[in-house]
């Protein structure tokens, strides 16, 4: 079971990855998914707790979903 979920993503995949990987590290029960390509971002389904969008991702994100 995890504490909470989070999802983490940019087009900058080594960032994207190197938080991932230390957020993973300092806390063992959390859950990351990671997203660097737009399209497996808005065709991907889960709940997050938080989220964490590039400026490329959100504005996709907005434009699916403009409530």
């Amino acid at each position: 079971m995890h504490d909470f979920s989070l999802l983490i993503c940019d087009v900058d995949s080594a960032y994207v990855n190197a938080l991932s990987e230390y957020l993973c590290g300092r806390k063992k029960r959390i859950s990351v998914v990671v997203h660097t390509q737009i399209d497996s971002f808005l065709n991907g389904s889960g709940h997050f707790e938080l989220a964490l969008l590039g400026k490329t991702f959100l504005e996709s994100y907005e434009s699916q979903h403009p409530d």
